[in-house]
């Protein structure tokens, strides 16, 4: 099964800028990335006895100009018509130009998240 998403995402990094010649000492600054983020998956149940799902997600997250891709993969069991597991794998990888105290910063970050949990889907 395929789907489409379109969602409003946010998402930060910080950005670590020198604050003398010497570049002796340097200054973190928080930085918020904000878009819209436009992608698609597919869902697909393993044939056999055991009701696990599999689901791969791509999508970009749009700003100004791109600013984040997202890679999601995941497996689900079922354990009835409204309740099972899932557990998932994210990246997501920042690349982003900002200006930050009048300087132009490149961004450019990996991002990893694993999750493992519930979910219901009863509704």
């Amino acid at each position: 099964r395929l789907y489409g998403l379109a969602e409003i995402h946010r998402t930060g990094t910080v950005v670590v800028q020198y604050t003398n010649a010497e570049q002796s000492a340097a200054k973190a600054t928080p930085i918020t990335l904000f878009g819209i983020r436009l992608g698609g998956g597919v869902t697909y149940q393993l044939q056999g006895s055991l009701p696990l799902f599999l689901e791969a997600q791509l999508a970009e997250t749009f700003g100004a100009a791109p600013i984040d891709t997202h890679i999601g993969l995941a497996a689900a069991y079922s354990f009835n018509d409204s309740w099972g597991v899932r557990l998932g794998h994210d990246l997501d990888l920042k690349h982003a130009k900002v200006q930050v105290a009048n300087t132009e910063a490149k961004i450019s970050e990996v991002e990893a998240a694993f999750n493992l949990g519930v979910q219901y889907t009863g509704f």
